[in-house]
C-alpha cells in the first residue's frame, strides 16, 4: 500500500498495544514529506493513524 503511493519505507518499528493485546502499533519512517496520500490510503484500508510527523529534507 505504501509503495503504491510512490513511497519507500525507510524503517519500521512494531510494539504491542498496551490497551489491547490483539493489536499492535506500527511506526513507519518514509521518504516523503507530504503524508496526506499515504494517510488516506492506510485509512481507506481500515488502519487507524494515531499521529504523524513531517520533517523537511535538508
Amino acid at each position: 500500500m505504501i509503495e503504491s503511493e510512490n513511497t519507500k519505507i525507510l524503517s519500521s518499528f512494531i510494539t504491542n498495544d498496551p490497551l489491547d493485546e490483539n493489536k499492535i502499533k506500527l511506526t513507519l519512517k518514509v521518504d516523503q514529506i507530504d503524508l496526506k496520500h499515504i494517510k488516506a490510503t492506510l485509512e481507506r484500508f481500515g488502519y487507524k493513524i494515531i499521529d504523524h510527523y513531517r520533517k523537511k529534507w535538508e
